[in-house]
């Protein structure tokens, strides 16, 4: 609205060419298929240490240098199989669940007929202040703020009911309504 009200104050404009749908829709599949629909693919906030760690150590020399940072992230292809608990869960380690988990949430989700409607969250991305522990993991299975914001937005915008539950439905986001 700002735009098309006061277009001089902006030197050019971008718009995204998926709807607002997609986007939400991708956090949510993110969400739902990552981190609750099972309560043993839950990766705790506590893990996320072992988790950067493992990626920094696979793909810090990428770029010549070994010095804590991943110049390109993209190019990390970490696979969290490597990850995986051989003698116990620990926060050291990832349960198999986890390790499913932590592979959807770098692939990001599909639409039904396949088609990439969210990116992955990059390896590596989980180790900043205010990043996987805030917005993926949360405190708790569906208390991260990727539920408040994608959940408020079915609930609210979507589908006008204050008790929908994204475990009960179908998120389809080549359904634009919903």
């Amino acid at each position: 609205m700002e735009a098309q009200r006061f277009p001089e104050d902006y030197d050019g404009f971008w718009r995204e060419h998926r709807p607002i749908t997609y986007a939400s829709a991708g956090q949510s599949a993110s969400g739902r298929a990552g981190t609750t629909l099972d309560p043993a693919s839950y990766i705790p906030s506590s893990k996320l240490p072992a988790i950067a760690g493992a990626v920094n150590a696979a793909c810090d020399a990428q770029d010549g240098v070994t010095d804590g940072i991943l110049n390109d992230p993209r190019q990390c292809h970490f696979d969290p199989e490597t990850m995986l608990c051989k003698e116990g869960d620990s926060e050291k380690c990832l349960t198999a669940a986890q390790v499913a988990t932590l592979k959807k949430l770098y692939e990001g989700p599909n639409d039904a007929k396949g088609r990439k409607i969210f990116s992955g969250l990059f390896a590596g991305s989980g180790k900043r202040a205010g990043g996987w522990e805030t917005w993926i993991t949360g405190p708790a299975p569906g208390k991260s703020l990727l539920f408040a914001f994608s959940g408020g937005y079915f609930s609210n915008f979507v589908y006008g009911k204050a008790d929908w539950n994204y475990k009960d439905a179908g998120v389809n986001p080549s359904d634009e309504s919903g």
